[in-house]
């Protein structure tokens, strides 16, 4: 009676480390790939076990993020707003923060903004990452520090998804409108 349980037993440890042999494996087929993203063609020839290769490769094109139509539009937050389309998955989202802007005296329609992606319906999106960080602005910071602040938040998560060229003329914008628009504020000479 022992020895045929032995066997049960023994096959069905072996059968544990061979299964937990195995995802350890394909995590370092998955992540390998991942790594060589600029050459997909090596994801597809590395293949010992051509799933894990397809699905890795299936990965990395997942994994690769550009920037919505729309995207990284500049403005005031009234004219964007005018530009929105219902189900563009694009939100309007005020650089430096809309109340730090209220308490500068500036009204919401008139604060400079950008369209960031925020899916609608849904979870996620670089407008949602975004307020994770910079919720609120204090108003007591010095105004050219409070654009500085938001404009690297935005720059920030965008160069996590790897958009960092893609988003940096956009912030550029923010910065020259933000000083065009509001002068008494952004502009080094006039803050004496």
């Amino acid at each position: 009676g022992k020895s045929p349980s032995r066997p049960a037993s023994s096959s069905s440890s072996r059968s544990p480390q061979a299964s937990s042999t195995a995802p350890p494996a394909a995590v370092k087929t998955t992540t390998r790939p991942l790594r060589k993203m600029p050459s997909p063609s090596s994801s597809t020839s590395v293949g010992r076990s051509s799933p894990s290769a397809t699905t890795a490769s299936k990965s990395v094109v997942a994994e690769k993020k550009t920037l919505l139509p729309g995207e990284g539009q500049v403005g005031t937050f009234s004219d964007l707003d005018k530009l929105s389309v219902k189900g563009d998955n694009l939100a309007s989202h005020h650089i430096p923060n809309d109340n730090y802007m209220k308490a500068k005296g500036i009204p919401r329609e008139e604060g400079i903004a950008i369209k960031v992606e925020e899916p609608h319906p849904g979870r996620g999106g670089r407008h949602r990452e975004i307020h994770k960080k910079l919720q609120k602005q204090d108003p007591k910071l010095e105004p050219r520090k409070a654009l500085a602040d938001a404009v690297r938040r935005v720059h920030n998560v965008y160069k996590n998804d790897g958009l960092n060229n893609e988003i940096l003329p956009s912030l550029k914008k923010v910065i020259k409108q933000s000083k065009e628009k509001h002068p008494h504020l952004f502009q080094k000479d006039m803050k004496k």
